[in-house]
């Protein structure tokens, strides 16, 4: 799952428009890192969750949302338990009956999420920016070697 969520942002460019859709198993675990208002974090559960773990909302922004550039539209169908945050975004949809009412009546029907923090959103980007140009151990490894051998 996470190797298709890197796929599907990697190349994306202004003007273009991603779909993700997920149908599947979604939970919550315990907050790990004091970001979230109800103290859980949103989950996916994969068929392997056993040995490699849930997929935390954390995680899916860092990877799907952090990295988009200005004007790229990504539309996400999430069709799991929890969902309605799992993206960590400053708004949420309901599909409750005043949710679906509104959106039929021509409103927007989405509803300010109290739990979204302004604050760890930019601090997730930050973390993003920071491991796109921080090189890898095997890059500073050929960094040292070509620069000792040109001294």
């Amino acid at each position: 799952i996470i190797a298709a969520l890197q796929w599907l942002v990697k190349d994306a460019q202004p003007g273009d428009s991603l779909f993700l859709h997920y149908s599947g198993h979604g939970g919550q675990l315990p907050d790990d890192n004091g970001d979230e208002e109800d103290g859980y974090d949103e989950t996916l559960v994969p068929v392997d969750y056993a040995t490699a773990g849930q997929i935390r909302d954390d995680t899916i922004f860092k990877i799907i949302v952090a990295p988009l550039r200005e004007n790229v539209r990504l539309t996400c169908v999430m069709d799991c338990c929890h969902s309605g945050t799992i993206l960590d975004l400053p708004y949420e949809f309901s599909a409750n009956d005043g949710g679906v009412n509104e959106l039929q009546s021509g409103g927007g029907a989405m509803a300010p999420n109290s739990a979204f923090s302004l604050a760890a959103a930019i601090a997730f980007v930050a973390e993003v920016v920071r491991d796109i140009f921080a090189p890898g151990a095997e890059v500073q490894k050929t960094i040292k070697f070509v620069s000792k051998a040109l001294q």
